[in-house]
């Protein structure tokens, strides 16, 4: 009996793939800011290291490292809350945002050791990235969230 009611009808249809359509269009609105800033971390992190001086965890550097994550988790947890298309996405944004961070900033110190003459992977760039992206977290959780 219950299924009787919940058949999809032909309009209902075309007005799911709509929804779908405009979503997907959100989607990639709302998260665009977050995908080019990581192509901004992408070429900054492909630099040559000479400029940049010594390395150590209490660096300039370390601080610019930081604040380049710090960004990528805000902008990131922005758009996945302003999305709909993915309500598991929206929910638990901060667990993605991190996620998202931590392993781009792996991939970034892995693909610095492998691939780039000029630059090495440090792990203090890898502990500078982690804590930008916490306090990011941090910062969208208690600062902007509490402002809605």
């Amino acid at each position: 009996m219950l299924t009787r009611n919940l058949r999809v009808t032909e309009p209902d249809a075309a007005r799911i793939r709509i929804i779908r359509r405009t979503g997907w269009k959100k989607f990639v609105l709302y998260n665009f800011p977050a995908f080019f800033w990581l192509l901004v971390i992408f070429t900054l992190t492909g630099l040559a290291g000479e400029n940049f001086g010594e390395s150590n965890l209490f660096s300039g550097d370390k601080i610019i490292h930081a604040l380049l994550f710090f960004i990528l988790v805000t902008l990131s947890m922005q758009g996945f809350n302003k999305q709909q298309l993915f309500p598991n996405l929206r929910y638990e944004s901060g667990f993605y945002a991190l996620a998202t961070g931590f392993l781009f900033s792996g991939l970034t110190e892995i693909l610095q050791g492998l691939f780039l003459q000029s630059r090495s992977a440090d792990p203090y760039d890898y502990i500078a990235n982690t804590v930008g992206c916490v306090l990011g977290w941090l910062f969208f959780n208690f600062i902007v969230l509490q402002k809605r």
